[in-house]
């Protein structure tokens, strides 16, 4: 059985995720004149990296990118998933904790 995924923002990288961005950039580039098989790859790839990383807005125009003939050559997948981790409001950075707010001091 599969673990859950992560919170949507995590900023923790996600190896699972890679090697799955990296296995399909490998099969986009051997399935490229296969349009049909290349768009299942795709498909596939988002539903899994949705699935893995949760529902992150920058995964919708990589599958946008990748459903264009011969840009499907360069390394879409890789790059986004890579670059999740980076993007501004991703929450929890390993290290980085919510400092601690100073008591209410209203009265």
């Amino acid at each position: 059985m599969l673990p859950p995924p992560p919170p949507s923002g995590s900023r923790r990288f996600s190896w699972p995720a890679l090697a799955v961005a990296l296995v399909s950039d490998l099969l986009s580039v051997g399935f490229e004149f296969v349009p049909p098989l290349q768009i299942a790859i795709d498909v596939a790839t988002a539903l899994v990296l949705w699935f893995l990383c949760g529902w992150r807005w920058p995964l919708l125009p990589a599958l946008i990118v990748e459903a264009i003939p011969g840009l499907a050559l360069f390394p879409t997948w890789s790059l986004v998933v890579g670059t999740l981790p980076l993007l501004p409001g991703a929450k929890d950075r390993p290290g980085a904790k919510d400092a601690p707010r100073p008591p209410d001091q209203t009265r």
